[in-house]
């Protein structure tokens, strides 16, 4: 595809490498550097599988943690990726729903997400 640009041959590995490099490069300047890691707006904690694809049933763009790794930590991603809210610490039928921008906590039903996020 490469050599129908230019009128002498080039190797595919040579613009590969070069686009990658643009990429990383862009990704450093205005206005890309500000944009989310994510557009997922909540990030669901590993292990709530379930939670995460109920909420996926409804609309809600959700990221999944895919591995154990402190809560703490967890919410240090979570932030650093770009996400809005956390849900974690599934207790019955109730988790716990962090606005991590605030840092505030609410324990609610699974479907009552819906409505909080939506309404924020």
């Amino acid at each position: 595809m490469a050599e129908s640009l230019s009128d002498r041959a080039l190797p595919g590995v040579g613009i590969s490498i070069g686009l990658s490099r643009l990429a990383t490069w862009l990704m450093t300047q205005e206005p890309y550097n500000n944009f989310a890691a994510t557009s997922a707006q909540i990030y669901v904690a590993y292990g709530l599988s379930g939670v995460a694809q109920s909420l996926r049933a409804v609309g809600l763009a959700v990221e999944e943690g895919l591995e154990y790794i402190p809560q703490s930590k967890q919410f240090i991603k979570a932030e650093q990726r770009g996400h809005t809210w956390a849900v974690y610490n599934l207790e019955g039928e109730n988790v716990t729903l962090r606005h991590i921008p605030t840092r505030k906590d609410e324990v609610m039903a699974v479907e009552a997400i819906v409505t909080r996020v939506r309404g924020a």
